[in-house]
């Protein structure tokens, strides 16, 4: 295979990563932290896929392929097998929990679980109502926050328009303190799960990304920590 057609491909391939990563994912490559890992991988990737194609002669090229699809496979299959102590779920929503933490499993009607993902933090991938907006949006499962507090740009995103907002209420985060504004969100809803008209707010300073809070989880009839999964119950 001529090397500047690879190159194409290679490149082609990480930019198609990119976008699907950041449609599926709104708001996580916009972390300075998430940005430097997945570059770091995307060049560990990158170095990998380029010895091993300088290292086998054209003719072995099609072998090359099909190793790699191997273990690809394999990789799957153990995914799969460590999968099926969710005995509730189906298998391909268990596959999706533990490749994509973030990612609600049903486990019953109103009944999901999130698993931890690096760090032992839970994330939600949540859909987020305001006015005639829907837009998914990551959070981080906070139970030290009062309510669901936004990042800029997710409000942003969500329709709100930031600068017309007030900022008088007092809101600790990671960073120090700083001031966040009162919203109302028409919905939020993760897997089957939803709750209507839930309190929010808008935080003006540095936020790494948006929080929920109790807010939203005082709604649910329950949830609990079970190991490295979070059940929320509706």
């Amino acid at each position: 295979m001529n090397p500047f057609l690879l190159a194409v491909i290679l490149a082609a391939s990480t930019i198609a990563l990119v976008l699907f990563l950041d449609q599926q994912f709104p708001g996580v490559l916009g972390s300075d932290d998430n940005q430097m890992e997945l570059v770091a991988k995307l060049v560990v990737l990158g170095a990998l896929v380029a010895s091993l194609a300088l290292s086998f002669r054209h003719e072995r090229l099609g072998s090359l392929a099909r190793a790699a699809l191997a273990w690809v496979v394999i990789g799957l299959v153990i995914v799969a097998g460590y999968s099926f102590r969710d005995e509730l779920a189906p298998l391909w929503q268990r596959i999706a929990g533990n490749l994509v933490p973030s990612q609600a499993v049903s486990l019953a009607p109103g009944t999901v679980a999130l698993r931890s993902g690096s760090g032992g933090h839970f994330h939600a991938l949540a859909e987020v109502a305001v006015g005639n907006t829907a837009q998914r949006v990551r959070f981080m499962v906070d139970t030290g926050a009062s309510d669901v507090a936004l990042t800029r740009d997710d409000a942003r995103r969500l329709g709100i328009d930031v600068d017309r907002l007030r900022f008088d209420i007092p809101y600790s985060t990671a960073n120090g303190t700083s001031l966040g504004a009162r919203v109302r969100l028409d919905r939020v809803q993760i897997g089957d799960i939803q709750v209507d008209n839930v309190s929010g707010s808008v935080v003006s300073g540095r936020l790494d990304q948006s929080l929920l809070g109790m807010s939203f989880l005082r709604r649910l009839s329950g949830f609990e920590f079970r190991g490295d999964e979070l059940i929320l119950r509706r």
